[in-house]
């Protein structure tokens, strides 16, 4: 998967912004600030957000992004990095009708992070 919104030195600063709204909803998830992972209902929150599930991707599909992205890593519970690939996967399909996929990002992102 790509990374496209970890932030690098050659980024700009909307891809900056765009990152730290993104990390910002994760703490929101969390239940707290300086959180380091979440748990797989936490994640599920995200299906409750409006415009957040279609045909291509219903709540059901959350928990199994979650257990697919966290088998990836080292770890037991998603962290902040395994959010972001998360986060990419349900852009994908949700936009898929999109070609861009910095574009089905930001979108996605955008559309939580209003609504927070």
């Amino acid at each position: 998967m790509l990374k496209l919104i970890l932030p690098n030195s050659e980024r700009n600063y909307d891809e900056l912004y765009l990152y730290s709204q993104a990390e910002t909803i994760f703490e929101v998830l969390a239940g707290q600030k300086n959180y380091d992972f979440i748990t797989s209902n936490q994640f599920q929150r995200l299906a409750k957000f409006e415009n957040m599930t279609n045909n291509s991707i219903s709540k059901a599909h959350y928990d199994i992004i979650y257990k697919n992205v966290v088998r990836r890593s080292e770890n037991t519970q998603m962290d902040l990095n395994c959010f972001f690939e998360a986060l990419e996967d349900i852009a994908q399909r949700l936009y898929s009708s999109r070609r861009d996929v910095y574009e089905n990002l930001s979108q996605l992102i955008l559309n939580v992070y209003n609504q927070l």
